[in-house]
């Protein structure tokens, strides 16, 4: 069907006149020429007018409707006066594409598109405005940013279909969300993605294997030059604890807190280079380490000296022989395992006491990532390509990963250490970064914690003012009952900082289960799906 614009123009700003009235005066319009208003109004759409032809799209906001004669409101701040199909049903204030079945001069009649239609014309639209093939690839792009509520404009698409072409095994979905997210698609930044969204990346895992991969390193030097090994290990020592506070350094008696171990490790020293000249060297340390006198960087760096000089060892074959054994023993030992342990806990591992505000963690993280790219540099001189080279990569990435995160939102990965062990903890802070900043003391968060011997914990916390809600997610009854046993000394604490506290504890259920994606990325950068969409070509 077609829509006479002259007369429905006439009909909706006169308003009082009758139907047949307006009638009389829409058909005198169209002999004698059209009014002063009606020319108005075509000037001002004259050119879009003219441009739309049979099978066109448009989009708009229906603003008036009566009977099937609608006035859209384009993007551009125009009027479109049209009438619509047979059977089409659409709503007052609804934002929709349309598409052009009859365009005569000022006699234009639109039909509806809805769902999958809308889109899929949409979809085409997109592609050739930013000049791209409408073929399935490219199509799914389009698709795949509508579903986010991003944009759909030249740049974008062409940097997806890029992407896409770089990265063919990567998921849309995850380039997307980078894209969003303002974090440049690589590789390696897809792996982290994917990685974090299926919970198989955590710093402090990544930390535990840096104590094997140490050892192993070390005592592939030895065997090559003791000289180089004794360096490597004193300038790694030395990387690893600037910057650290003396405060934060521990001694041996809270990294090896059993004597049993202690002792232990002084044997094997006092052994492996008693018949060298560090002898005396080495039963000085000894008996510091039994002593517990002696700190971890005191030891290791003690340690240190004593390897490079085996280099010096009296020209006996046999002699030399037994020497690079008991060192090599030394080095596989349980108990040198247990302090380069300590050494890797102590320097990068984040106290309960130095996470008492955002800018204690960034400062953590920063002295952090300035350690491991020290201890990576000399990695790469002394043992490229080792697998201990290959954990610092992984290390520093996620804490680039974590940086490039945290521009857009508030999120941290907490390797923590306390009195009687380790443990990984996530801090997801829901309120956005904007709204924070402006209100500080309004803050919802969730802090995730995995303990040696608690288990998996959930603690949801909401902040408003100097009033604090908390919900304890727990994996098992006896945890809970734990938690409830010893929550007074929470309470306390909380109290003696001016806080009044209210505490709810509860078993995860299996479908509460947290989803980083959709219940922390969705809920910051406002990825839900939509089904309307607004796109118009020409306007």
């Amino acid at each position: 069907m077609a829509f006479h614009i002259s007369g429905f123009l006439q009909q909706m700003v006169s308003g009082t006149k009758s139907s047949e009235s307006a009638s009389t005066e829409s058909a005198a319009a169209e002999n004698a020429g059209q009014t002063e208003q009606t020319a108005q109004v075509n000037t001002i759409n004259a050119k879009y007018l003219a441009s739309l032809l049979a099978g066109d799209t448009v989009t708009g906001v229906v603003n008036s409707m009566k009977d099937k004669q609608v006035i859209l409101s384009l993007p551009n701040g125009e009027n479109l006066f049209a009438r619509l199909a047979q059977g089409a049903q659409v709503q007052l204030g609804q934002s929709m594409t349309f598409q052009v079945q009859e365009n005569k001069g000022n006699f234009v009649a639109l039909k509806p598109l809805f769902g999958d239609a809308q889109q899929m014309v949409l979809v085409q639209k997109a592609l050739e405005a930013a000049g791209l093939s409408v073929n399935e690839s490219n199509m799914a792009i389009v698709q795949e940013l509508l579903a986010r509520n991003m944009s759909i404009d030249a740049a974008m698409l062409n940097e997806m279909v890029k992407n896409n072409l770089k990265f063919p095994n990567a998921s849309l979905d995850t380039m997307a969300n980078l894209v969003k997210l303002n974090i440049p698609v690589t590789q390696e930044n897809i792996e982290q993605y994917e990685a974090y969204t299926h919970y198989e990346r955590n710093m402090a895992g990544q930390l535990d294997s840096l104590p094997s991969a140490l050892s192993d390193t070390l005592t592939q030097l030895t065997g090559q030059d003791p000289v180089q090994a004794g360096a490597f290990l004193k300038n790694v020592t030395a990387a690893l604890y600037e910057g650290l506070p003396q405060e934060m350094q521990a001694g041996l008696s809270e990294t090896m807190p059993q004597d049993a171990v202690r002792e232990g490790l002084a044997q094997k020293i006092t052994e492996t280079f008693n018949d060298t000249p560090q002898g005396g060297q080495a039963q000085a340390l000894a008996e510091q380490i039994t002593e517990g006198n002696a700190t971890v960087k005191e030891t290791l760096s003690q340690l240190a000296d004593l390897i490079a000089g085996t280099k010096n060892t009296p020209d006996d074959t046999q002699a030399a022989g037994q020497t690079e054994k008991k060192l090599t023993q030394l080095l596989a030992s349980k108990e040198l395992g247990q302090l380069l342990k300590g050494q890797i806990e102590e320097t990068l591992y984040l106290k309960p006491q130095m996470a008492d505000s955002e800018e204690s963690i960034k400062g953590f993280y920063k002295r952090v990532r300035s350690s491991l790219e020290a201890v990576s540099k000399e990695t790469q001189k002394a043992a490229e390509g080792s697998a201990l080279s290959a954990n610092l990569n992984e290390i520093k990435s996620n804490i680039d990963f974590m940086n490039d995160l945290n521009r857009n939102m508030t999120y941290f990965q907490m390797p923590v250490r306390f009195s009687e062990g380790t443990g990984n903890g996530e801090l997801y802070v829901f309120t956005n970064k904007k709204t924070l900043h402006n209100n500080p003391e309004n803050v919802s968060a969730l802090l995730h914690l995995d303990m040696e011997h608690l288990g998996p914990v959930d603690v949801y916390v909401k902040l408003a003012g100097k009033n604090v809600t908390t919900n304890f997610c727990l994996e098992d009854s006896e945890t809970l009952d734990f938690v409830y046993d010893h929550i007074d000394r929470l309470n306390a604490r909380l109290e003696a900082l001016g806080y009044t506290a209210h505490f709810e504890m509860k078993l995860t259920q299996p479908q509460e289960n947290f989803d980083f994606e959709k219940d922390f990325l969705q809920n910051q950068t406002g990825g839900a799906p939509t089904s309307q969409y607004i796109f118009d070509i020409k306007a």
